[in-house]
């Protein structure tokens, strides 16, 4: 009996035995794959802007004054025309009005025959330099007062002129008098404006817009008074036209 149970206990352990050595039989689930990690975004700090400098104005350049108006101005690439050639000049001598000055050969006096006081010179018809339709031109009174005379008469003898001049071309326009020009002959100081206006073209509704200097002076009982006008677009070039007229008036 004991033996019997002997052959049975050693017959469990070799079966124990051989059941842990088995090999697990494969399955058919496969495992779950791990979901792959999301990509992690980074911060790309945004491109700077420019940093502009301000131009600084060198000392040829002028800087504007508070409260300027502001102006239209050329393109600096716009081509330039050549000046315009008002040489030679030579002696006037109005001996009605008792002066006499330079002005450019070329032009011609046309007296004004209900005004023995004032006289005017001025390009001849076919010899406009500027191409426009109208002549520059300069005039010039003279008028003798009962006694000495100074720069505050020339002021107010001036703005009885511009209003004058106001009553025949309406589009007048006047800038501020200033007092800060010396005639070198003479050696007196004048007062002058700059003025503008549409002057219209004989024959024709069309204007030209002139652009002058009109200048009043006081030299012992005289007023004198000069008006330089040309077509604008040319000021610069018969503007010496009043230069040379203000370094060569003389008394006779």
């Amino acid at each position: 009996m004991k033996r019997s149970l002997l052959i049975l206990s050693l017959l469990l352990l070799v079966m124990l035995t051989l059941t842990a050595c088995k090999a697990p039989e494969p399955t058919d689930t496969e495992p779950t794959p791990s979901p792959s990690p999301s990509p992690t975004e980074m911060y790309v700090a945004p491109t700077p802007d420019p940093t502009v400098t301000p131009r600084q104005l060198g000392g040829t350049i002028e800087t504007p004054a508070p409260g300027s108006t502001a102006i239209f101005v050329d393109p600096v690439d716009k081509p330039t025309r050549p000046p315009l050639t008002l040489e030679p000049y030579t002696v006037q001598t109005v001996s009605a009005l008792g002066v006499s000055f330079e002005v450019p050969s070329y032009y011609v006096e046309v007296k004004d025959p209900n005004n023995s006081s004032a006289t005017s010179f001025q390009e001849p018809v076919g010899n406009y330099r500027s191409g426009e339709a109208v002549p520059a031109m300069v005039s010039i009174r003279v008028t003798t007062q009962s006694g000495a005379q100074t720069l505050a008469d020339a002021e107010k003898e001036l703005d009885k002129a511009l209003t004058d001049l106001k009553a025949e071309y309406d589009s007048l326009q006047v800038s501020a008098k200033e007092s800060n020009q010396t005639f070198k002959v003479l050696d007196v100081k004048a007062t002058y404006v700059t003025i503008r206006y549409d002057m219209p073209i004989e024959g024709s509704e069309a204007t030209v817009k002139m652009r002058g200097r009109f200048v009043c002076l006081a030299k012992d009982r005289k007023i004198i008074l000069i008006r330089n006008v040309c077509p604008a677009l040319f000021n610069s070039d018969y503007d010496s036209v009043y230069t040379h007229i203000r370094g060569t008036l003389t008394e006779l």
